[in-house]
């Protein structure tokens, strides 16, 4: 599955005269895994998440941008001053988790930027996962309520705001099953990326254990992909 080709950046050579060029090509993020849930289907994709073509990336971040992690100091990079300034000056204002600005993804193929304000972890003494939780329950029901159809949401191989890894990917696909067993869901796609491998597949590996306990039956494997090439899940799980 991981192999120079699936790179979420490619460089070509070109010969033009006697010079050599090196053209960058963004490259959409691949699905390893996707699980349908109803009339949504969550995907576990590698890639990096500023490629991904969707409605809304949401971004969590801490309540100051001296602390921002690594995807939202390269968003805040790419969207430009003005989008910079409208982020700086939300903080200013608002620091409680779940509140959250959306900002034009301007030149990336994504359509929206919603930068979400998350706890950051103090050992668990102010219930910090049902902050988190909370925060991205708020994020994907304002997607929703805007009647976006796809959104990503980054998983950082070294965690987010203090939270490790495995807890922070926990949390997230938690309130993700949560918010789909809504009736009135809008969201079609709901992708959780990561450019590291082991990352991505930790991450599948949280969605196969957490699944039972939001009704397995209604969840059905569509794709996924393995070391060698693609598997089509045929079985519908039941208990």
């Amino acid at each position: 599955f991981f192999n120079d080709t699936a790179t979420t950046e490619i460089y070509t050579e070109q010969i033009v005269g006697s010079v050599r060029c090196v053209q960058e090509t963004e490259i959409t993020p691949s699905i390893l895994l996707s699980k349908k849930y109803s009339d949504s289907t969550v995907h576990i994709c590698f890639g990096e998440v500023i490629y991904e073509n969707v409605d809304a990336l949401i971004i969590p971040i801490e309540n100051n941008l001296n602390n921002l992690n690594q995807v939202a100091k390269q968003l805040i990079e790419v969207v430009g001053i003005e989008r910079h300034n409208q982020v700086k000056e939300f903080l200013e204002k608002n620091q409680t988790s779940g509140s959250l600005i959306t900002v034009s993804g301007g030149s990336l193929k994504a359509h929206n930027i919603v930068f979400l304000v998350t706890p950051v972890w103090m050992g668990g003494q102010n219930q910090e996962e049902d902050q988190m939780k909370s925060a991205i329950l708020s994020a994907l029901a304002t997607c929703n309520a805007v009647k976006y159809e796809t959104v990503s949401i980054p998983i950082l191989q070294n965690g987010m705001n203090g939270f490790t890894r495995q807890k922070i990917t926990e949390v997230f696909i938690t309130a993700i099953l949560d918010f789909l067993q809504n009736t009135d869901v809008n969201i079609r796609n709901i992708r959780l990326v990561s450019s590291d491998h082991p990352t991505v597949l930790a991450t599948r590996d949280v969605l196969n254990q957490l699944q039972d306990l939001f009704g397995s039956t209604k969840s059905k494997v569509v794709v996924e992909q393995s070391a060698g090439g693609f598997e089509t899940g045929q079985q519908q799980k039941t208990n």
